[in-house]
């Protein structure tokens, strides 16, 4: 709203009211503002506001308001201490001091010693509340009203349940309370479904687990709930398994290996990473065949040894046609060995016509 209503304005419209909605809202506005003042004072203080207006009241130990008294409008029954006349009367208390007065607005900081900060914080708050106020009357007298349906299930507020039950529509300040209800009910049923939906995640994946032997579920003990779901997903579809074999000359990481080994398929990730390393081993080899044109004998034997006692166990199966060829290669070593002439690139290129007939698989330097 753009401004308070004035008092003529407010009187007419509690005159709309009927008895029991004028009391709810002479009640409402009286504590309303016994709570702003102690909220006030409990800020200053550094003391958390809760529920319990009376224990606060208690840890407070400063002046409190503990009652409004309303002459009626156009009436000024009642007196300040300083002797103005007033419609409003505040009655506030000190316990620890045994101090009672009986004030205006504008002469709480004269009897009560509070700061101007304070004093000033305590009218913001009662302007507050006499803005809430003329915000529920403009709302009645325009028909607008608050329907109970759609808030089923929340523990709404007593005072704002009466307030719906008399026919008085809540401010937005106390819709918002109920939003907020609303939201916490909200969060905690996602929560409890997300609950429900866990556990169903997590029965779901021992009985799957349960169908595995021994080394399948070892090999799966260190995934996520997801990841474990996901092999489950493959191995109902049948996707995703890569033999040892298919990748026999490349080096297969740890937690790749558990899983091909077990004859489980593997994430999609873990095939374009294994797919990589094998092209990478590949292109080290393509580069070792072509990258050297001469050789010593230390690095010779290095690099062919193994191949060459390959090719000696199975002599027997070297095909006529290339037993001249085997002669050579081991001449080639020889004449290495004793610093004569040596053509590697050709030595490398027998060598290899050689394995192919008798099955010995290409060393990387072939």
């Amino acid at each position: 709203m753009g401004r308070l209503l004035t008092e003529k304005e407010v009187a007419e419209l509690m005159n709309n009211l009927n008895d029991e909605q004028r009391q709810h809202i002479i009640q409402f506005v009286n504590q309303s503002k016994k709570d702003k003042w102690l909220e006030v004072l409990a800020n200053k203080k550094g003391l958390v506001v809760g529920n319990d207006i009376k224990d606060l009241e208690d840890r407070i130990e400063d002046w409190v308001l503990e009652d409004i008294l309303d002459s009626g409008y156009g009436n000024r029954y009642y007196k300040c201490e300083c002797g103005t006349p007033l419609r409003f009367q505040y009655i506030v208390t000190h316990s620890s001091e045994n101090k009672r007065y009986k004030l205006g607005e504008t002469c709480f900081e004269n009897y009560t010693g509070l700061s101007a900060d304070i004093i000033n914080a305590i009218k913001n708050g009662l302007y507050k509340v006499n803005e809430e106020r003329d915000e529920i009357l403009v709302k009645f007298r325009d028909g607008e009203e608050t329907l109970i349906e759609g808030y089923e299930g929340i523990n709404i507020p007593e005072n704002l349940l009466k307030q719906i039950r008399l026919g008085l529509p809540l401010s937005n300040k106390q819709l918002t309370s109920i939003f907020k209800l609303l939201e916490e009910r909200r969060q905690t049923q996602l929560k409890r479904e997300e609950e429900e939906m866990r556990e169903k995640e997590r029965l779901e994946i021992e009985s799957f687990l349960n169908t595995l032997d021994t080394e399948k579920r070892n090999a799966l003990r260190d995934l996520s709930y997801e990841g474990i779901r996901e092999i489950k997903e493959l191995i109902s579809k049948g996707i995703n398994y890569c033999s040892l074999e298919s990748y026999a000359d490349t080096e297969i990481p740890e937690d790749i290996y558990s899983q091909m080994s077990v004859g489980l398929p593997l994430f999609k990730e873990q095939i374009n990473r294994l797919n990589e390393l094998q092209r990478v081993h590949h292109q080290y080899k393509r580069k070792l065949r072509k990258g050297t044109t001469s050789v010593t004998y230390e690095e010779l034997i290095n690099r062919h040894l193994e191949t060459l006692k390959k090719i000696r166990d199975k002599e027997d199966a070297i095909p006529s046609s290339l037993i001249e060829d085997w002669s050579n290669i081991q001449k080639g070593v020889i004449d290495l060995r004793e610093g004569k002439d040596f053509n590697y690139g050709t030595w490398k290129l027998k060598l290899r016509n050689l394995l192919i007939p008798i099955k010995v698989e290409e060393d990387d330097y072939l």
